[in-house]
């Protein structure tokens, strides 16, 4: 346990300075955030302050695979997946880069990981085992660039990416360690240690921007993390949808809600149940600190039954998500009746 305090705090401080060298950098070189509108801050801010994340996992990622701890093939597949994503990100963050064009680089990494992972077999459906063969693999390439990009979709107010990757990767860590996956807990000790550094920054009114450096990397690793894990042993993806499902369900219930209104889905909006819980007049600060609340006392108690009942896992998943649509669309009404009147 000391060992383990002692990686958090050398990460910690590592990331804090990453943290402070790109808010130097993005004030020398104006890589600024300015409003627009999808937007719910109203001043150009620093960004890319998400780079210090990117930066410690793959440095974690390196230096477990070249001590023996990290299985070669999950070290050699996530590494240059995860390396293509921060620079599309960096790049992106200073210009924009087209759309089909960070598609197609999604996608190909996606593809990447799947493939070295060695796809995605197999589901527990209440006791029956599914064999997925071609179709295991189609969700789950589907799957690591849905969350790639509501990652950076949820991206959008100070505090919540970082709140949501603290509690995330701090109880995927339990759980890989109390199943003896010392290496993927470490990772993601190593995970939760950078986010916190950057939260530092990015704590309610934001002092620097996550920026798509970031969040686009956050999703990936946990995408991955989630495949790999399910076929490895660990914690299903069952557990990985239930910790994530904050964020998985108000992107993916706004994208529907979107689409099913014939609105142009794809372009920039405000429309995410947290963007409506801020432009209601609750402060980032409430809405982060509900986020948390809802990860800390009902997501993990929830993700820990799934973890420990696999036949159960797929309900208490879909109970989830029920109960999620519920808060989303409560919401969502209220949001429109208060512009009604």
């Amino acid at each position: 346990m000391l060992s383990l305090g002692i990686l958090f705090l050398v990460v910690f401080a590592a990331a804090n300075a990453v943290v402070w060298l790109v808010f130097r950098y993005s004030h020398q070189y104006s890589l600024l955030a300015t409003p627009n509108e999808r937007s719910s801050h109203t001043e150009p801010t620093p960004t890319g302050g998400g780079l210090a994340i990117s930066v410690c996992t793959l440095v974690a990622v390196v230096v477990l695979w070249q001590l023996g701890h990290l299985d070669e093939d999950f070290s050699l597949t996530i590494l240059p997946a995860l390396l293509v994503i921060t620079l599309t990100g960096w790049f992106d963050d200073h210009q924009h880069i087209r759309t089909p064009l960070r598609a197609l680089i999604y996608f190909l990494s996606a593809f990447w990981i799947v493939y070295g992972i060695g796809g995605f077999t197999a589901l527990n459906i209440g006791g029956y085992r599914a064999d997925l063969g071609v179709i295991g693999i189609v969700l789950a390439v589907l799957g690591i660039v849905w969350l790639i990009n509501l990652y950076n979709f949820m991206d959008g107010i100070d505090g919540i990416a970082a709140i949501e990757a603290v509690s995330t990767g701090l109880f995927a860590g339990i759980l890989f360690w109390q199943a003896g996956m010392i290496a993927a807990a470490v990772l993601c000790l190593v995970l939760v240690a950078a986010s916190s550094a950057y939260l530092v920054w990015n704590w309610p009114p934001a002092r620097i921007f996550m920026g798509d450096v970031g969040s686009c990397p956050l999703g990936l690793v946990f995408a991955t993390l989630a495949v790999w894990s399910h076929n490895s042993g660990g914690p299903s993806v069952y557990v990985w949808l239930i910790l994530l499902s904050v964020f998985i369900a108000d992107a993916t219930y706004t994208l529907i809600l979107r689409i099913l209104r014939g609105e142009p889905w794809y372009s920039a909006h405000r429309t995410h149940a947290y963007q409506k819980l801020v432009q209601m007049g609750y402060t980032h600060r409430r809405v982060t600190m509900g986020v948390l609340l809802i990860n800390v006392c009902a997501l993990w108690p929830l993700a820990y039954l799934a973890h420990g009942s696999a036949n159960a896992a797929i309900y208490i998943c879909l109970m989830t998500y029920i109960a999620l649509a519920l808060v989303w669309w409560r919401v969502q009404s209220r949001s429109i009746r208060m512009t009604l009147y």
